[in-house]
């Protein structure tokens, strides 16, 4: 729990100090998104190889931590320019492909989201949205969605408040979370790997912009 309220600082953009060596980019694009790394967790952008059949380019992000001693975590946080903060009814599009194949932790990877639920502007929940709990396979691949926004059955997510949130075929989980916490305000989200292993994601998607290209190269959703 203390590494994931370390992580939920994080991405609100606080600069951690502790027994770890956390190292932000410096990148200011405002269709980036800011990588932080702890300790022995990393990223990389890998080329011409095998990604999610659901774009036509062969680009993905590999997230790795190689062990786990309290602080390893690499974190993917979302850019002002997704417009993610605001009513957690509002927020749109919580979205990866994972490769099935490589690491699906109970943790990670997921989509980290920090809330206020007090009007007080400090994040008092937090939803993790975790792969391994919604997972829709791509054709015959091995890869999947992990779709959190879907209405279709299958997909869940666990938030700091114990609850376990579902789709049912009508609405989604993320809906179920909202329905469960009206007036709460998203403050931030960003994708999340501090489990030991090795995990490859593609087509992130975080508010109102997709990044199926890597790290740097987010497009806007239109409205």
């Amino acid at each position: 729990m203390l590494r994931k309220m370390m992580i939920g600082a994080v991405l609100l953009g606080a600069t951690l100090i502790g027994t770890g060596v956390a190292q932000a980019s410096t990148s200011s694009s405002s269709t980036s998104l800011r990588v932080t790394s702890s300790d022995t967790g990393s990223v990389s952008v890998q080329r011409n190889v095998s990604d999610s059949p659901a774009d036509p380019n062969s680009t993905r992000v590999k997230l790795a931590v190689a062990e786990q001693t309290g602080d390893d975590y690499v974190v993917l946080s979302a850019p002002a320019g997704t417009h993610v903060r605001g009513p957690i009814e509002a927020a749109r599009q919580f979205r990866f492909d994972v490769r099935t194949t490589s690491y699906v932790g109970a943790g990670a990877p997921r989509i980290s989201v920090s809330l206020d639920t007090n009007g007080d502007k400090t994040a008092d929940l937090y939803a993790y949205l975790s792969a391994q709990y919604c997972q829709q396979q791509i054709a015959t691949s091995d890869w999947a969605v992990a779709d959190f926004n879907t209405t279709a059955t299958g997909c869940a997510f666990y938030a700091s408040d114990g609850a376990k949130y579902s789709s049912d075929g009508t609405s989604s989980a993320w809906a179920a979370f909202a329905a469960a916490h009206p007036g709460a305000r998203v403050l931030a989200a960003g994708i999340v790997m501090d489990e030991v292993g090795q995990s490859f994601i593609d087509r992130i998607a975080i508010g109102n912009m997709v990044w199926n290209k890597g790290i740097t190269d987010g497009h806007r959703i239109a409205a």
